[in-house]
C-alpha cells in the first residue's frame, strides 16, 4: 500500500513537470516569422510595380488590413499562446505566402525578367511588404 502512493506522488510529480516545461516551452518559443507593412516617405520610383489594395484583399486578409490600420506587424505562427496573446495579427504560413506573393516586396514576370520593386497603395499612402523569418 505504502508502495503504490510512493510511485502515485512520483507519476504525479513527473506530471506536473512535464506540463511545466510545456508551458514554458510554448510560452518563450519565437514566432516563426512576420510581415511588415512599411509607409513610404516618398513616392516609388517609375519602374516600380504598383498594386492597389481593394476591399475584397482587406476582406480576405483582415490582418493585411489591421496591419495598414495600425502599422502593427503581422506575426506568423501556430502557436496556441500567441494567438491568444496577438489575435488576428497571427496568420499561419500558407497565408504568409499568399500575401508575400501578391503584395511583396519583389515583383518578378518570369524567371528570365529583370525583378522590381512592389509596392501596395491603401488609403493615397504607399507602403512597402516586408516578410520575414526567424
Amino acid at each position: 500500500m505504502y508502495m503504490n502512493k510512493k510511485k502515485t506522488i512520483l507519476i504525479g510529480a513527473l506530471l506536473a513537470v512535464a506540463l511545466i516545461v510545456l508551458a514554458i516551452s510554448f510560452l518563450y518559443s519565437p514566432t516563426e516569422g512576420g510581415i511588415y507593412v512599411l509607409p513610404l516617405s516618398s513616392l516609388p520610383g517609375d519602374n516600380a510595380i504598383v498594386v492597389s489594395i481593394s476591399p475584397e484583399d482587406l476582406i480576405l486578409h483582415p490582418s493585411l488590413k489591421r496591419a495598414l490600420e495600425t502599422s502593427e506587424s503581422i506575426i506568423i505562427t501556430q502557436n496556441p499562446i500567441h494567438l491568444l496573446q496577438y489575435g488576428d495579427r497571427c496568420i499561419n504560413e500558407s497565408e504568409a505566402m499568399t500575401i508575400a506573393d501578391k503584395f511583396g516586396v519583389m515583383y518578378q514576370e518570369s524567371d528570365s525578367s529583370p525583378a522590381k520593386s512592389r509596392y501596395i497603395k491603401w488609403n493615397n499612402t504607399y507602403y512597402q511588404v516586408q516578410a520575414y523569418r526567424i
